[in-house]
């Protein structure tokens, strides 16, 4: 059985959410019999939901009937579902109720707030280690998946778990969509230990979603950047939430004043505040920095969970030893990924990643061994032979001019999106900090940053609508 939900005892709680619907594990242990008679081992099923504790107990028990889950957003592009369904051809969706009303398929079952619908489709062959898909979080309006072998999602659950050193008594908050994978590790890594997870859909601005929280006890919570942006506007710190007492951040680099700010909190307030660092390639989360280190290494990925191997790369792949030099990110261990899949005949591929994955990421490592991301390799270019970050452009006009600004580029134009009127010219600052002309700056003062829905700013969105 998936997370051998049937060792805890049958009467603990396992799922609460904010509408007041509750799951034992006993009723997760038992789930799986339910939908058995209308979907047959090694199908492919689309799972259309939200953080509904129906929908993630019907999708978990997915994992026991051995079938292969593909888990979407309940708010996916009609356009982009279609697609998909054409390109993988699922035998079954799962779909809540309210979901259900856009598909024109007939229903085999209903309950919990869900139905399965029929789509008339066989499903297509798939490799006997397949075990689950997921959207990459960057592929927008692209058919790209990634593939999970058997054992993957609850190998990372087990090392996130001892990482953090979940207790049973934990009341885990997801409030990051469970089709992210970060939001998805966050659920498994609770019930691995047979914790109870509050899930909800409502977000930080909402005064519901504290109440939520400081009714039913929330003691964790797990965000994005952005995230931690509004809970320092909140004053999080005036608020009574007695028992939430740990805070763990992930999904892309934090800015440094908004991370040193939260970790000073944390310290006073006796919180533990934890950065963490992980890619929907890898399984979500595969390093953690100490929460006693956070004020001395703000900014750093910290260092590799129990079970997961850490290393930089040169440009010519050869092992860099020596702190302080920059390199490619590369994970190793039972977490990572087979890899990709762009059509139905890639669920019949077998491991391509063997193990490792190269993230794309430049990072370096610091004497102690802790990482520190440095940008994405894609996001360079290169201005008269000179090698300019994008994302460190952005740290410099953050950091000296308090300015929230986006870069994007070509290799004749830096243009610096902001979405406040600047005080000075950002451009000739930025130009004369990288000793380049000004000429080749522009700035660009805009309504607002486009993000997706886990708060990561779109760069190719606003490529195509300033840059190009």
């Amino acid at each position: 059985m998936f997370l051998d939900f049937d060792r805890w005892p049958p009467e603990d709680l396992a799922l609460l959410d904010a509408h007041g619907t509750s799951i034992t594990y006993g009723d997760l242990a038992a789930l799986p019999s339910t939908l058995s008679p209308y979907v047959s081992p090694r199908s492919l099923v689309f799972v259309l939901g939200g953080n509904q504790t129906g929908l993630v107990s019907l999708f978990l028990s997915l994992f026991s009937l051995d079938c292969v889950p593909l888990l979407l957003s309940p708010t996916i592009d009609e356009g982009l579902l279609q697609t998909l369904i054409k390109t993988y051809r699922p035998c079954r969706i799962l779909a809540t109720d309210k979901a259900v009303e856009a598909l024109c398929y007939p229903v085999l079952w209903r309950g919990w707030g869900c139905a399965l619908l029929d789509t008339g489709f066989k499903s297509p062959p798939l490799f006997k280690e397949l075990a689950f898909l997921l959207s990459t979080s960057g592929s927008t309006g692209s058919a790209k998946l990634v593939r999970f072998g058997k054992g993957t999602l609850e190998i990372n659950a087990q090392n996130v778990r001892e990482a953090f050193g979940w207790p049973k008594m934990e009341r885990g908050i997801v409030s990051l969509p469970i089709h992210y994978v970060m939001g998805l590790n966050v659920l498994l890594s609770h019930l691995v230990c047979g914790a109870c997870v509050l899930l909800t859909e409502q977000n930080l601005m909402e005064q519901g979603f504290w109440d939520f929280v400081k009714k039913e006890r929330g003691t964790n919570f797990t965000g994005v950047p952005f995230s931690f942006e509004l809970l320092l506007r909140l004053h999080i710190e005036r608020m009574e939430l007695p028992h939430l007492t740990c805070f763990a951040q992930g999904g892309g680099k934090m800015k440094e004043r908004h991370f040193k700010s939260f970790a000073a909190l944390a310290q006073k307030k006796g919180w533990r505040f934890i950065a963490t660092y992980g890619t929907t390639e890898t399984a979500a989360r595969c390093s953690l920095l100490p929460p006693e280190e956070a004020l001395t290494a703000p900014g750093s990925i910290g260092r590799a969970i129990p079970g997961v191997h850490l290393s930089l790369q040169d440009e010519k792949g050869t092992l860099i030893l020596e702190p302080h030099r920059q390199g490619e990110l590369i994970v190793t261990g039972r977490n990572v990924t087979l890899g990709y899949a762009r059509c139905a005949e890639d669920l019949m591929r077998g491991d391509d990643f063997q193990g490792t994955y190269a993230t794309g990421d430049l990072a370096l490592r610091d004497e102690d061994g802790r990482y520190f991301i440095l940008g994405r390799k894609s996001r360079f270019i290169k201005m008269l032979g000179n090698r300019i970050g994008l994302d460190e452009c952005q740290e410099l006009l953050s950091q000296r001019l308090g300015v929230p600004a986006v870069c994007i580029g070509k290799d004749d134009c830096l243009l610096i999106l902001t979405t406040k009127d600047p005080e000075c010219d950002i451009a000739l600052c930025l130009s004369q900090w990288l000793n380049l002309h000004r000429s080749l700056f522009q700035a660009k003062v805009i309504p607002e940053f486009e993000r997706t829905a886990f708060g990561k700013i779109r760069y190719g969105e606003l490529e195509k609508r300033y840059l190009f």
